[in-house]
């Protein structure tokens, strides 16, 4: 399989430097993203699948009709595209379009694993190559199966706890479009609404998540080896603001879900504490 991929990796290497790059294609204008480095052939765009030292290995092409296809026995496995450059922050996610969306919205770098079985490869191969990037996982919201199966959540959490990253879900006001990721978001409710999810996801992993937790906007999880049993421990509680009150002491605007998961406001003095 090695000889496969090399000899891939040659091919690809070859295509890729005959192309032209390319601003416009039928793909880009429905998802409502720019070309990022993309280049065409033969109407298709071409994204290179490149490793943590910036090898080539394969191609993903999409066409028209936007079918997409990996080059003939090309290495996808621990390889990704790269949007923007890496410094201390990094999002990762699945397809282009919601890569070029993530990093359109946030101006932070973001590193396409072209599918949810690639997420935890490419996550692990970057926290070995830059052991302090803080890494947030944008997940595909596949909530759609009959089964209950989330194969975008759990293939998430999966890379997420493994790499001691975040994880964010796109959350929509409308679901009747079957929408699933941040490029969905975008489309129907505009670059506010993804700014809002991701900017909070970016201060959660500030904050640092040990080996074996995983913490998401639904609250601070503990997951077991097998990613069989998720324990949730406690729900997220984000500080919005520091209060100076008239006596100097000092008070915190604070957010979080209720039980029945409302978006809930209050302030916490420094007296609360009191007892405490």
């Amino acid at each position: 399989m090695r000889q496969v991929h090399e000899h891939a990796a040659q091919k690809a290497e070859n295509l890729w430097n005959s192309l032209r790059e390319t601003s416009e294609h039928p793909y880009l204008s429905k998802k409502q993203v720019l070309s990022h480095g993309l280049r065409d052939y033969k109407g298709c765009l071409v994204i290179p699948l490149k490793d943590v030292d910036g090898k080539l290995w394969s191609l993903q092409f999409i066409n028209e009709n936007h079918e997409k296809r990996f080059l003939s026995g090309g290495k996808k496995n621990g390889n990704y595209f790269l949007i923007g450059t890496l410094a201390e922050n990094a999002f990762i996610c699945e397809g282009y379009a919601t890569g070029a969306t993530v990093y359109e919205c946030t101006g932070e770098p973001v590193v396409v694993a072209f599918d949810s079985g690639n997420l935890k490869s490419v996550a692990q191969a970057l926290r070995k190559k830059y052991p302090n990037l803080k890494m947030i996982l944008c997940a595909d919201n596949d909530c759609y199966h009959e089964n209950g199966f989330n194969p975008g959540v759990e293939k998430a959490k999966e890379a997420a706890v493994a790499t001691g990253s975040t994880i964010v879900v796109p959350k929509f006001k409308d679901m009747s479009s079957k929408p699933t990721d941040f490029n969905d978001l975008f489309i129907l409710e505009g670059k506010k609404a993804v700014n809002a999810i991701l900017k909070s996801a970016m201060q959660r992993e500030q904050e640092g998540i040990p080996a074996g937790f995983l913490l998401s906007d639904e609250g601070l999880f503990f997951v077991s080896d097998k990613m069989n049993d998720t324990i949730k421990i406690c729900d997220y509680i984000n500080v919005e603001a520091f209060l100076r009150e008239l006596d100097g002491s000092i008070s915190r605007l604070i957010k979080f879900r209720d039980y029945r998961n409302n978006l809930c406001e209050t302030i916490i003095t420094s007296k609360m504490f009191a007892n405490v």
